[in-house]
This record gives structure tokens, sequence and C-alpha cells, in this order.
């Protein structure tokens, strides 16, 4: 037992000793280091930009001090995971010989494996250091970060502002006593949630306002049209009929024109006693048939009335019944 316990341990030294060994003895080429550089700080730039990008926006609503600590946040916890993904894609390409062909291995391989040690020791190790101790940053994005009695402390206060809105309102009253056993992330996210729905409201009255202005503004341009297309077809048919009236007579065409002129001008108008009269006192009792005088048809007692009727002359007749 005692002769394999100290084989094994040997066998553990001669790796140990093989791998520092060669680790010593490595001469990385300036391709090698041109590769994982490049590739790693590519890597980590991009993690730092979209790290940054969502965790302002969580906090979009708030003053410029807490964006600004969020920003700090992560561009300090991004250079941590990449000076330890440095170190660690360092050391692996080391131990895989740092050959200057092996291209996936120095530029795809070992700067992943170091891009993903360095993300996990910094939240496995680092945050929870930072969240352990009394003196951590004021801005700590993720849940583990928060005491409990922080968040209760948070989800206290919003639950009184989330009231007084819903009071203010005149809403409906939900059950906020709920919330307090939520933490200050979900109720955060909550308020946020009420926030927009109220600015996607009041978004939403202004488009009412705007298309209730154009309505009205249409609606008076509609009522000058309408006012304009009776006043002009009072106009015409007045004219038609006292043209007829001064020949005597109405041919089959002035008929059909002024009676179709007329009834649409009363639906128009609803009512008008001018021209109601004109049309029932003075128009009706008038014969149509064609101008026998221009076709030369002999009609006896076919004679011009000796005094010409006037334009308006007839505009103070009531209708009869």
């Amino acid at each position: 037992m005692e002769l394999l316990l100290s084989g094994g341990m040997e066998n553990y030294l001669q790796v140990f000793e093989y791998y520092f060994s060669k680790f010593a003895t490595n001469d990385l080429k300036p391709i090698v280091w041109a590769e994982f550089i490049t590739v790693i700080v590519i890597g980590f730039c991009l993690r730092g930009y979209f790290w940054q990008k969502v965790e302002v926006d969580k906090v979009i609503k708030a003053d410029d001090i807490i964006k600004r600590k969020v920003k700090i946040y992560c561009a300090t916890h991004t250079g941590y995971e990449f000076i330890i993904g440095f170190i660690a894609t360092f050391i692996l390409i080391n131990f895989t010989g740092a050959n200057p062909h092996a291209f996936v291995i120095n530029a795809g391989i070992c700067p992943g494996s170091g891009f993903m040690i360095g993300m996990l020791f910094d939240r496995k190790i680092i945050m929870k250091l930072e969240s352990s101790d009394d003196l951590n940053n004021d801005y700590l994005p993720k849940e583990e970060n928060h005491d409990d009695d922080v968040q209760k402390q948070i989800a206290s206060e919003i639950n009184i502002e989330i009231e007084e809105e819903l009071n203010e309102e005149g809403l409906n009253k939900i059950n906020l006593n709920t919330i307090e056993s939520c933490d200050a992330k979900l109720a955060y996210r909550i308020v946020n949630t009420i926030n927009e729905v109220i600015d996607e409201s009041e978004a939403h009255n202004k488009k009412i306002v705007e298309i209730s202005d154009k309505i009205e503004l249409l609606e008076k341009i509609i009522d000058i049209l309408k006012e304009t297309e009776k006043n002009d077809k009072k106009l015409e048919i007045k004219s038609l009929i006292y043209k007829c009236l001064n020949n005597e007579f109405a041919t089959p065409e002035e008929d059909a024109i002024i009676t179709n002129k007329y009834n649409s001008y009363m639906e128009l108008v609803d009512s008008d006693s001018e021209i109601k009269s004109l049309f029932e006192n003075r128009y009706l009792k008038l014969n149509v048939h064609e101008d026998r005088r221009k076709e030369d048809i002999p009609v006896e007692n076919d004679r011009r009335r000796s005094k010409e009727i006037k334009y308006g002359e007839f505009d103070d007749e009531i209708p009869e019944g």
C-alpha cells in the first residue's frame, strides 16, 4: 500500500515537473501574442459594452448619479475579468505548447476558456466578496448583492408610492401586501411597468385630443361647404323657375332639371319656405310642353305677356297649406 502511494506521488510530481519545465522553456512568438490578445481584448470590450447597456436600461429613469455608478461598476468588473482571463489564457497557451501554427488553439479555444474563467471568477468570488463587505458599492445590479433588510425597506417604500398613485388616479385598489414578499428588483419592475402604462395613456390622450381638433376643424369646413352649396342651389333653382315663369311654360327637359334640383335642395336644407312657395304656388301651375313658337306650330291665344316677371317677385309669398 505504501509502495502504491509513494509511486502515485512520484507520478504526480513527474507530471508537475514536466509541465512546469515546458511552461518555463516555452517562447511565445509575436504571432501567438497577437492572436490571443486580439481575441481576448475584443471579447471583453463587447462583454463590457453589452453588460453596461443592459444594466443602464434597468435604471433608465434614474438620475445621472445612479447611471454613472452603474457604468463604473460594469467597467470595473470587466477590467477584473479581463486581467483574470488574460492570465488564464496565457497559462493555457503555454501548457499547450504555444505552437504558432495552432491558430484554432491560440485564437479560439484558449481565449474562449480564459474568457469563461475570468467571468466565473468575477461572478462567483469577487462579487461574493463585495456583497459580504459592509463598505461595498452603492450599486450592485445582481440580486444576490442585496441584503434582505434593504430589500424589505425598498419594497415597503415602493408600496407606499404605488398606493398613492392608485388613490390619486381613482383606480381600484390591489393587494399591495403581496409585493412586500418580493425582492427590490421585482418591485422596481412593477413601478416601471406602471409608469410605462401611465406614459402610454398620456401619449394616447394627446393623440385623441389632436384627432378631436382635426375632426372639429373638418366639421367647420364641411358646414361652410354645405352652406355654400345650399346658396348656390337656391340661386340656381330660382333662376330656372323665373325663366320658365317669363316663358309661361316649361319644357320637359327644364321640368326634369328643376324638379330634380328642387328635391335634392329640400333634402339638403330640410325646409325653405321661399323656394317651396315659388315652386308649389307658381312653377307647378305652368304647363309643360315644347316651345311651339320655335317649332312654328300654330297655337290659339299664343300671345306674349305684356309685363315681364322680375326675379324675386314672389319671394314673400307663403306656401298654401
